[in-house]
Order: C-alpha cells, then sequence, then structure tokens
C-alpha cells in the first residue's frame, strides 16, 4: 500500500503485476490495531474507503454489491426462512445490515401475511478496531453493529445494547421500534472465529453462515482450511442449512478457488460458486463459495425479498417481482433510503441470483473431478500459494 502525490495505490503480492488506484480527497485515520494496520480515507470518487492491511475492503460507492450478494444469497436459498444467523468476520457491519433486512419483511401477502421468522444473528469478529472504525467512518453500512451488545468470546460484556435514542442514522430511525418488537437479538463477539465456532457453536445451531472474510494472506487465513469448513457443516442445521463464504477472484486466484470448492466443500451434499461485480476489488470481481447441508440447485432462490415482503415458493423458483423504484442519490452510492423501504436492493434480485451462478468456461473447467488438487497440493494453505507464486513481488 501506498499514497503517492495525493493517489492511494493497493499494491499486493496477492495480485502481482496490478494495482487499483484511487485519488484521495482526505486521509480520515491511520492506526494499527492489534491484528492489522487500518486505513479510512475518502476519495474523490468512490465516497469512504476502508483499507486493511494496505487491500481495499469497501468503498461506499460500491459496498452494496458485495453485502447484498454474499447476505441474499446464502438467505434466500435456505430450506426453510432462517431463524438463527451466523456471521464470521465481517466487522464492517455491512453483510449484519442486509441479513437483517429479513426480520422486518412480512411473510407472504394480505390477511395471510406474518413476521419474519430470524430471531437471533450472532457475528464473530476478531478484530475491535474493525467494529469501531465502522461505527465512526461507516454509519451506513454498520448501523445494526450500534445496535448490538458486544461480548468477547467467553460472554463477558464489553459493551451493552445502547439504547434506541442514541443510534441515530436512517436505518435506525427506520426501525427505531421494529427491534424491540420482533425480538430480534444481535450480538457481536470479539473473538477468533476458528476458536468460536470450535468451543463455543453447538452441533446444528445454525440456518445460515456466512463468512465474511478478508483475504487468506494474514488474520483469515485459517478461515480457507478444511479443518473450519468442517466444523460450519456441524454447526449448521442437517438437513437445510446453507453456507456462503468470500471465495476470492476467479481470474489470479484459481488455485484458492480449486482447493475450497474440492478440499472444503466435500463436507456438504450441494456446493457451487457464484460470481459478483466489486469494481474496487482485484480484477473487479469477487466469487463466492455456496454450500448446503441437503441437495439443491443454490441457483434458484427459494423465496424472494423485495419490497420488504418475504415471498416463498416451495419448487425453488421464485419470480422475478416488479421492482419498487427507488430513490437514487446523486453520488451513485449505495446507500438504501431507509426511511422508505429498509429492504431497497442496489444490486441484489432474484434475476441477478440466477445470473451470479452463471460462470464463464474456464471457471467451470477447475471444478471438473479431473483437476482435483492432488494430496501434496492440498497440504498446502491458501496463503503459501500466494507466497510461493508471487515471493519476487513486494507488497
Amino acid at each position: 500500500m501506498s499514497f503517492e502525490n495525493g493517489w492511494f495505490y493497493e499494491k499486493n503480492r496477492q495480485w502481482p503485476g496490478q494495482c487499483l488506484g484511487l485519488e484521495v480527497k482526505q486521509i480520515l485515520r491511520q492506526q494499527k490495531t492489534k491484528f492489522q494496520d487500518l486505513v479510512v480515507f475518502e476519495s474523490t470518487s468512490f465516497g469512504k474507503v476502508l483499507v486493511l492491511d494496505g487491500v481495499v475492503q469497501l468503498t461506499e460507492k460500491d459496498e452494496c454489491s458485495y453485502q447484498e450478494m454474499l447476505a441474499h444469497l446464502p438467505m434466500c436459498s435456505s430450506k426453510n426462512a432462517a431463524e438463527n444467523v451466523l456471521i464470521v468476520g465481517g466487522g464492517d457491519g455491512g453483510v449484519l445490515r442486509e441479513v437483517c433486512k429479513h426480520a422486518f419483511a412480512a411473510t407472504g401477502s394480505g390477511t395471510n401475511s406474518s413476521t419474519s421468522t430470524l430471531k437471533k444473528v450472532v457475528m464473530c469478529e476478531i478484530d475491535a478496531g474493525v467494529l469501531d472504525a465502522a461505527e465512526e467512518f461507516f454509519p451506513e453500512v454498520s448501523i445494526w453493529l450500534k445496535r448490538a451488545r458486544r461480548v468477547d468470546g467467553k460472554g463477558n460484556v464489553l459493551r451493552e445494547k445502547p439504547e434506541t435514542s442514541a443510534v441515530g442514522g436512517n436505518a435506525g430511525e427506520a426501525h427505531k421500534d421494529e427491534q424491540d418488537s420482533s425480538g430480534l437479538e444481535i450480538t457481536i463477539v470479539v473473538d477468533d472465529a476458528i476458536q468460536y465456532v470450535k468451543d463455543q457453536c453447538q452441533s446444528g445451531s445454525f440456518d445460515v453462515v456466512i463468512i465474511d472474510s478478508s483475504d487468506p494472506d494474514g488474520p483469515a487465513e485459517g478461515l480457507f482450511q478444511p479443518a473450519f469448513y468442517e466444523q460450519v457443516a456441524r454447526i449448521l442445521k442437517p438437513e437445510s442449512g446453507v453456507l456462503a463464504a468470500q471465495g476470492e477472484c476467479l481470474w489470479i486466484h484459481q488455485d484458492i478457488l480449486k482447493q475450497v470448492y474440492f478440499d472444503c466443500g466435500k463436507f456438504f451434499k450441494s456446493k457451487a460458486y457464484a460470481s459478483v461485480q466489486v469494481p474496487t476489488y482485484p480484477c473487479g470481481q469477487i466469487s463466492l463459495f455456496l454450500a448446503a447441508n441437503f441437495q439443491t440447485e443454490l441457483k434458484e432462490p427459494r423465496r424472494s425479498l423485495m419490497n420488504n415482503t418475504v415471498t416463498e415458493e416451495k419448487a425453488g423458483a421464485v419470480e422475478e417481482p416488479a421492482m419498487k423504484k427507488q430513490k437514487t442519490e446523486q453520488d451513485g452510492s449505495c446507500k438504501a433510503d431507509t426511511k422508505e423501504d429498509s429492504s431497497t436492493f442496489r444490486y441484489y434480485s432474484p434475476e441477478m441470483h440466477r445470473a451470479a451462478f452463471a460462470l464463464p468456461q474456464f471457471v467451470k473447467d477447475l471444478f471438473r473431478e479431473e483437476n482435483k488438487p492432488a494430496a501434496k497440493d492440498q497440504e498446502a494453505s491458501p496463503a503459501s500459494s500466494i507466497a510461493t507464486a508471487s515471493s519476487s513481488v513486494e507488497a
């Protein structure tokens, strides 16, 4: 990472020979947390930007595509409407924001409508410094972080849930009464997710697990290992649970895609990769790994969350509903008009759900059985693969 002549350059050994450049308007924070280097700056074209260890995590303008797809692909694919959800990582709060939209959507329509089944969301983030920075600089992204109880891995309270009136923000105003009346419980656990999942999570306790990790070259390396995915399969409900995980770039991280698909996916009955466009991520693309503890077509949504209403479809195919007209902000950012409709999407729809699973032929070929990594390759971690491939490149 470097700041040069008023520009930020994302130079990193994980994508040698290329870098993203963003013009800097103002540097808002530079600090070293307990685990990583953290930078927040305001860019001239993508709004505020969060950077960890030199790698862009989100920008205000394009965060919606990643956050919405990582959350709603699994939430709309689980066999039953989710009651209990675990988010691994996700310290900026964006995936939490999207998951919580399911808590306030009516099920069905007219006189037969009812409230959502979502009752509990647990988010396990190792770095409290990221949580604090998100709350301070990204209020529209982190709105539900501010409403959550924060504990450590042993359950000791680090921060009680604040009073609603102290939260503020558009999303907070839109739901200032609903959270209390819905019974939704949100807990942020500040701990190593690998240990938390292994030691604190009971078997079959979650309907959906979402792994919103950074790249496998630092604190998140263990989240790409088969041993962790085996634990995730254990804590998901055995015949209905769904997983979604950040899966790296299909253009430059093909070894990681194969390792996750074959070595980590072996613990699930269904698995698939999806592709999402994120302009400020390497190559403008990020892959998502989806898996389920039951036989299913993950590319077909089982329910639609549009216009603040959940529509169930037993056959697993949801018709594309008419999109509610949305207020488009002048800067084109992903901020939803939360006063008008808390479940407004900027990117996700049933149509985009299906389209995400249409992959290039060279990616499909990666997942052919004959391309399964050899046993000796399976022993290598994603981080070591990155380091070997780019040992001559300066980070």
